[in-house]
């Protein structure tokens, strides 16, 4: 039975239910509230036709009109809300500069009270290995530009170090003329992300790998850039 016939039944039983017995309604429904009453009476004869597919109403998709959907203009899509995120800076909006750079020495930035850090000597190689279990290779065309740092303790207890907190970034000029930043390593003595604790009285050797063209094989002089932050630093090693 299609749903528009069983509609139709179920609008006479309403109407009989309404006009049986008396010679009006013992009360007025809106129309809203009249198809209401007529839909569900026609899900409650189609449950119990035998001939009814599973479920309360089975409908023929083809029969069904596809839901028409407001598509935004683009002047809507193009509108955003005051409060969707933060600002955005203007062409002309000026960026923070980074502070210029202070000469200054190892010590100076990464030294205190007990603690005296120096620069021990650089070297070129192809790899560097750490004891015996740990090596970094330079990439093809490359060499590894070596630089030595120590740590000393000259006072009479243990010094904690954490440089990693620091979060320093280092470049080295090479030479006059070669410029390279850092390699970053899961060293246990990359100077860079060095955290220990440097006994009373001992020194603790770290170093700093860059990666520098096959065609430098010696150092004759040496430039490094540190930053921290917004601060930068320039020492002549």
């Amino acid at each position: 039975m299609r749903i528009s016939g069983i509609k139709s039944i179920a609008a006479v039983v309403f109407a009989s239910a309404l006009l049986g017995g008396c010679g009006e309604a013992p009360y007025e429904l809106t129309q809203s509230e009249q198809n209401i009453i007529i839909d569900y009476s026609a899900h409650v004869v189609a449950k119990h036709n035998t001939s009814q597919k599973k479920g309360l109403v089975t409908v023929d998709m083809e029969e069904v009109a596809p839901e028409e959907t407001e598509t935004p203009s683009a002047d809507s899509a193009a509108e955003i809300p005051d409060d969707a995120g933060g600002e955005t800076p203007s062409a002309g909006t000026e960026q923070p500069e980074t502070e210029a750079a202070v000469t200054a020495t190892l010590n100076d930035i990464f030294g205190g009270d007990g603690l005296s850090v120096e620069y021990t000597g650089a070297s070129i190689a192809e790899n560097y290995m750490e004891s015996t279990y740990y090596s970094v290779e330079a990439e093809a065309g490359r060499n590894l530009l070596v630089v030595g740092i120590n740590f000393i303790n000259t006072g009479t207890e243990d010094v904690e170090v954490d440089n990693l907190s620091l979060s320093p970034s280092f470049r080295i000029t090479v030479n006059g003329d070669t410029s390279a930043a850092a390699v970053t390593t899961v060293l246990t003595e990359d100077f860079s992300t060095y955290q220990g604790t440097v006994a009373a009285g001992a020194t603790q050797g770290t170093v700093l790998l860059f990666q520098v063209p096959d065609a430098v094989t010696e150092v004759q002089d040496l430039e490094m850039t540190v930053t921290m932050g917004e601060a930068n630093y320039q020492i002549a090693l």
